[in-house]
């Protein structure tokens, strides 16, 4: 994985979804971090839901455990 702190930048994230070409922008910011001093926003230009951000896969072994996780901060949005 190019970039999975988000310390410095976004490299390697590419934002997703159906809505294209509104999908979201991601960018760096040092305002809420979990864990460090980084971590990527997630702006929407409108309000779609199901858009997101992803990396590119990473190249793994045969029997050999990993491990994932992420934290997400809400804006007070809940579910309809």
């Amino acid at each position: 994985m190019v970039n999975p702190s988000f310390e410095i930048d976004t490299t390697g994230w590419v934002s997703v979804g159906p809505s294209s070409p509104t999908n979201p922008t991601l960018t760096q910011t040092t305002a809420q971090a979990y864990v460090g001093t980084g971590s990527m926003k997630v702006t929407w230009a409108s309000a779609v839901a199901n858009d997101g951000a992803e990396t590119l896969p990473i190249t793994v072994s045969p029997s050999t455990p990993y491990a994932a996780s992420v934290y997400i901060r809400g804006n007070g949005v809940g579910p309809t």
